[in-house]
């Protein structure tokens, strides 16, 4: 899970909606979908849960799997367990190893 990939989620979170989140970051709302799609793939869960709409759109939010992903990305980058390793070596070594 990439930085960029977890600021995603929070803007998710914030603004309850995929397109919003990509505008908010100058991402093509293509773009937000598909890192979306290819992290609930990766996950094995929906890190995002969706509801379509028609006229007035959908909305989306992070499913306790979603939270919990966001809270142990910046929890490992801040104080992680191995000595001597950078703390980004550390987060890419967990995410790579337990979701993608």
């Amino acid at each position: 899970m990439s930085w960029g990939r977890v600021v995603l989620l929070e803007r998710i979170r914030e603004t309850g909606s995929i397109a919003a989140a990509a505008r908010s970051m100058e991402m093509a709302y293509s773009h937000a979908w598909s890192l979306v799609v290819t992290m609930n793939r990766l996950a094995g869960e929906e890190l995002v849960s969706q509801t379509l709409g028609a006229f007035r759109g959908g909305s989306a939010r992070l499913t306790p799997a979603g939270e919990d992903s966001v809270t142990q990305f910046w929890e490992l980058g801040i104080g992680g367990q191995i000595p001597g390793m950078a703390s980004e070596s550390r987060v890419l070594i967990y995410f790579n190893t337990y979701f993608f």
